[in-house]
């Protein structure tokens, strides 16, 4: 089952990537980064804490320590940017420890 939930135009693109193959039409594909931070903001709401979010990510989500750590921070720095969330804001820090 799939869902759609509408995000502000500024916040939408970042982190999105136009995938065009041959003999396909085109696609609006989001990086994983991109997916995770929507994932948190929409559905998960504000984290109070980085051990919060912490649990969300290990325990609730089951993502591993070196998937996260492979995310790209500067791309995480660019949606936070775009969209200040506490959420993002300890994704970065839970990144880096």
């Amino acid at each position: 089952m799939f869902s759609y939930d509408h995000s502000q135009r500024q916040i939408y693109s970042v982190g999105i990537t136009l995938i065009e193959k041959p003999d396909y039409p085109q696609a609006l594909i989001a990086t994983k980064e991109k997916a995770l931070t929507d994932l948190l903001m929409i559905r998960r709401g504000a984290c109070s804490s980085k051990k919060q979010l912490q649990k969300v990510l290990f325990e609730d989500l089951r993502i591993d320590e070196k998937d996260l750590n492979d995310l790209d921070e500067d791309l995480l720095k660019e949606i936070y940017q775009a969209k200040p969330h506490s959420a993002i804001e300890y994704l970065i820090q839970c990144r880096k420890s």
